[in-house]
């Protein structure tokens, strides 16, 4: 018998992006209808399962659900007072976990972070906020001065940065973000080096494609995904630590994502046959 797992925000996210592609695809099989149903299938699913609220650490998390078009509202007052408690204890910044000290118990360690800061701006204007003028605060102004630091960065946020700096009008920090992404987690005929795998190199792709100036980087990641394409799927990589890699709803679901961010939706097409496979026949929402 099959472990049934949860399907995490990956799935969202993949069939969010194909949504967006899938009225090109005039011959296509799956219909805009149906890409939207799968994933309000899926966003319901995890809004079951959910444990706890929203806060400044897992905006991120909130943005899917919202991309997703998902109704957040109910979530609304509860975010906003995270956000404006955790300015008001910092100074008008925004201080979010980065990492973990392993030499002290693995207390967390907290800082600035360009993509927290970039997805609680999109989670706030969502929400029919300004993050102009929120609470006395210019956090958009606060995120153009965040100095980014490799170690409070996370590769998947990136993709939030850009969006972010992109909506303002914040050309220089774009270029600088982009620059940034590029210089420190990728590398030509490998992928991407944080955690090298079809998800964070999905990530990139997602990211940069959108983007002029990044064909080059977007064709090689999409050659490195393939590389951990298998009968069925995508793995998340060649790793057996945990035993046999397999492949994967999640990674799956990402290499989705990743080639209709490229705008390669006959590719996505088949990969949208394949991660359909992997749902739970008797929990809507839920894959294997």
């Amino acid at each position: 018998m099959k472990k049934l797992i949860s399907v995490t925000l990956a799935i969202c996210v993949a069939l969010t992006s194909l949504f967006t592609g899938i009225y090109a695809m005039a011959d296509s099989k799956v219909t805009s209808s149906d890409v939207k149903t799968k994933i309000n299938e899926s966003a319901i699913y995890l809004m079951s399962v959910k444990k706890a609220g929203f806060t400044v650490d897992n905006a991120g998390s909130l943005n899917s659900f919202i991309r997703a078009g998902v109704n957040m509202s109910d979530y609304k007052a509860e975010f906003a007072k995270s956000v404006k408690e955790n300015l008001d204890s910092n100074g008008g910044k925004i201080q979010s976990i980065v990492g973990y000290d392993a030499n002290n118990n693995w207390a967390p360690i907290k800082g600035e972070s360009a993509g927290v800061y970039a997805n609680v701006i999109l989670a706030l204007d969502s929400l029919g906020y300004s993050a102009k003028s929120f609470e006395g605060y210019n956090i958009v102004s606060a995120f153009e001065n965040v100095k980014l630091v490799k170690d409070n960065e996370n590769q998947y946020l990136f993709s939030s940065i850009f969006t972010v700096a992109n909506k303002y009008g914040l050309k220089d920090y774009l270029k600088k973000a982009q620059n940034f992404l590029v210089n420190n987690y990728y590398e030509f005929g490998t992928g991407s080096t944080y955690y090298t795998s079809t998800d964070s190199t999905s990530q990139f792709v997602i990211a940069v494609a959108p983007y002029a100036g990044y064909q080059s980087f977007v064709d090689d990641a999409l050659a490195s995904i393939e590389n951990f394409k298998k009968d069925g799927g995508y793995l998340y990589n060649f790793d057996n630590t945990y035993g046999e890699p397999k492949v994967n709803a999640d990674s799956t679901a990402l290499a989705l994502a990743a080639y209709s961010a490229a705008n390669n939706l006959d590719k996505a097409q088949k990969i949208y046959t394949e991660l359909s496979a992997f749902e739970c026949k008797d929990t809507k929402g839920a894959y294997y």
